[in-house]
């Protein structure tokens, strides 16, 4: 793992990692602590993601979905779409080693924020996770009260 200095958009995510495969989801929480996430929340499959975002009520603590495409039960293309029909702008990443032009497009048809084939490397899982925070942040920023007044008034 790389030493890289902690990136306050990143360092203020809360990630929910999904994938049926231990190691792979150690390793990626193992990443995400590197990088000094805010909170990380792990589901093993798309629907146990689904009902931890939903029947839990988790979806309010939630910025990020970082899910792998190959799960059983409900693999990452569903659970995408399952997201997106109750919640159209929660940022999702789908990270895949079975990539191909046609599973890049399917993700794109059912609007994944990112997609991600292994090997990817962890300057570019930051890239990512440095966007969705600085728009996460953009969003919750106060804007300023239009009849307020200005330093040149």
């Amino acid at each position: 793992m790389s030493l890289m200095m902690t990136d306050p958009y990143v360092a203020s995510l809360r990630v929910l990692l999904v994938d049926d495969d231990a190691e792979a989801l150690q390793h990626l929480h193992e990443t995400l602590e590197t990088l000094r996430v805010h909170t990380i929340f792990k589901a093993n499959n798309g629907q146990e993601a689904i009902d931890f975002l939903f029947e839990d009520d988790w979806l309010s603590d939630v910025d990020v979905v970082l899910a792998d495409w190959m799960m059983p039960q409900m693999d990452g293309l569903k659970l995408l779409k399952k997201i997106r029909s109750i919640t159209p702008d929660l940022p999702f990443i789908m990270i895949t080693g079975a990539g191909s032009p046609d599973t890049a497009q399917a993700a794109k048809d059912a609007d994944v924020t990112y997609f991600l084939e292994k090997p990817y490397s962890e300057e570019e899982l930051t890239r990512k996770l440095k966007i969705i925070g600085r728009v996460k942040l953009r969003r919750k920023a106060p804007r300023p009260e239009s009849n307020q007044p200005t330093a040149d008034r």
